[in-house]
């Protein structure tokens, strides 16, 4: 049988966390870094008690956590509840307890808790887990299955379920038994126990030809992913330049990149993948929803994918006093809006009339005026002079589509005045006898 394989790393100066559920996989693990573990600076367990099997579930984490002190090693157990989450983020029980396990080890990583984390899946594991992937429809990156990436490390991707059999056996390593891994209920128990057992009457070379296929994958994502287009995260959302998307591979696995680092649980479909990669040579204005929460839009010359947000409606009555304009902070598509009335003497005042900030002329707000989002029918007089309906005003100046709605401006009726962060309108430019001013700013927060 092989050594734990750790792809040619150097652990030694490193803190190594264990994920140790009290399993044969987890517990020969164990075992067997325990005799390579001078190398290390320091390391511990880490046992996820997931919330699921009640008493059963509680009662392995004690094992591994009774284990553990016997040999004077650090323990650290976690308490979740992966039944809530499933019902709050609509995935498979299966599914919310690997997203919220993972999301307590990057926390212990991101907080320099340790370097690197173990887990212990073999190469029976990955063997299911891409013939599960090939049956839901996954792409190359899915083929590549479970192998080390980044941080966290699969020292037993090399080692069969049979192999570690015997060394449990042979080297008198204890464990416990999940009782739910002969339930076929769950898809990867309906793979392991029925499906391959199945296959390999035919193929007796199933598994491992499912985790070879898994390896080469592996090798062509790291290729792709290498020529991937970048991206530029603001605001919520991720930017491409869609010149960039010429070839179908490399974009895909872009569009990847910006669904996971903007909070996607898992791989967005192929179907989706295609029509984002349409998307990104269709005509501006063009958009798509997506799962997870997350839409896309041709934005002239960028493709950008962005979480979609409820429709926030704003509507007040423009304040009467520079203290009730003060006291105003509003969220628009461009940022956080505050507003500042300054007093002024005669000529000192001076209009700016585009951008993050305006200048405006305070005494010719009228009364009446509303602060809101745009409506039909708006309509503005811009800087310079020259009456235009609000829409294709806001088509000239580029303002993205998903942008529109959110935008906050001072309407008088359906005349607009001013739009944050944007522009004012030649209605309510300062002039020489300006006393006061109103100062619009975008973008800062309260």
């Amino acid at each position: 049988m092989q050594n734990l394989d750790f792809n040619g790393l150097d652990l030694s100066g490193s803190v190594v966390a264990l994920a140790v559920s009290g399993g044969r996989d987890s517990m020969a693990m164990l075992d067997m870094f325990l005799k390579e573990a001078s190398a290390v600076k320091d390391f511990f367990v880490v046992n996820v008690e997931h919330g699921i099997r009640g008493e059963s579930s509680k009662r392995d984490s004690r094992f591994v956590e009774k284990y553990c002190k016997k040999r004077g090693i650090r323990f650290l157990g976690l308490s979740l509840d992966v039944p809530a989450l499933k019902k709050e983020s609509g995935l498979t029980l299966e599914e919310a307890a690997r997203e919220a396990r993972y999301r307590e080890f990057f926390k212990l990583l991101d907080g320099g808790e340790a370097d690197l984390f173990l887990t212990a899946h073999n190469r029976d594991d990955l063997a299911e887990t891409v013939l599960m992937r090939i049956l839901r429809g996954t792409g190359v990156r899915g083929l590549s299955g479970i192998s080390s990436r980044g941080r966290i490390l699969r020292p037993m991707l090399k080692i069969t379920r049979a192999e570690i059999d015997r060394y449990v056996q042979e080297n008198g390593v204890p464990f416990v038994e999940d009782e739910t891994n002969s339930d076929s209920a769950y898809a990867r128990n309906f793979i392991r126990h029925q499906a391959l057992p199945l296959l390999k009457t035919r193929w007796p070379e199933a598994s491992e030809n499912l985790a070879r296929l898994a390896e080469n994958a592996a090798e062509a994502t790291a290729f792709i992913e290498k020529c991937t287009p970048a991206f530029t995260l603001k605001d919520g959302a991720a930017v491409f330049d869609a010149a960039d998307l010429s070839e179908p591979a490399p974009a895909k696995a872009a569009f990847q990149s910006a669904a996971r680092a903007l909070g996607a649980v898992k791989d967005i479909e192929r179907k989706h993948l295609e029509a984002l990669y349409k998307l990104s040579r269709a005509e501006n204005g063009k958009s798509l929803d997506l799962p997870y929460g997350l839409s896309a839009h041709k934005e002239y010359r960028h493709l950008v994918i962005n979480k979609a947000e409820e429709s926030q409606k704003t509507e007040i009555a423009a304040p009467k006093t520079a203290e009730g304009w003060q006291a105003l902070f509003l969220p628009s598509s461009l940022g956080m809006v505050s507003f500042e009335v300054k007093e002024c003497s005669s000529g000192e005042a001076a209009t700016i009339f585009g951008g993050e900030k305006l200048i405006i002329d305070f005494a010719k707000i009228p009364e009446g005026a509303v602060l809101r989002n745009r409506r039909e029918g708006d309509y503005f007089h811009k800087f310079g002079g020259g009456k235009v309906s609000l829409s294709d005003y806001l088509i000239d100046k580029k303002i993205p589509k998903r942008l529109r709605d959110r935008l906050i401006l001072l309407g008088m009726g359906s005349e607009v005045l001013f739009i944050a962060g944007v522009e004012i309108s030649d209605k309510v430019k300062t002039e020489g006898d300006t006393r006061a001013v109103l100062v619009v700013k975008t973008g800062e927060k309260p």
